[in-house]
């Protein structure tokens, strides 16, 4: 099962190689931006920037949340196509 795995990651991150760095980026932050709209963890990700951030209006605190995610996106293809 892990060999299959592996392989279909492989599959997956050669065409990834193959696109202009533009166009990953756009990429990464597009799955990036559905992953914080789908709640992947979000409701942790906005308690811990509150209590990081506390001085911030609720504006700022929502800007830093979805670049969050934005560059989580890229950072996750990035990885795959390591």
């Amino acid at each position: 099962m892990f060999y299959l795995a592996l392989i279909c990651l492989k599959l997956l991150s050669f065409p990834l190689a193959l696109l202009p760095r533009p166009l990953f980026l756009a990429l990464g932050r597009a799955l990036g931006g559905l992953l914080g709209r789908a709640g992947f963890r979000s409701r942790i990700a906005r308690a811990n920037i509150e209590l990081a951030f506390p001085e911030w209006t609720p504006g700022q605190r929502e800007e830093l949340f979805r670049e969050h995610y934005r560059e989580l996106g890229v950072l996750f293809l990035e990885i795959l196509g390591m």
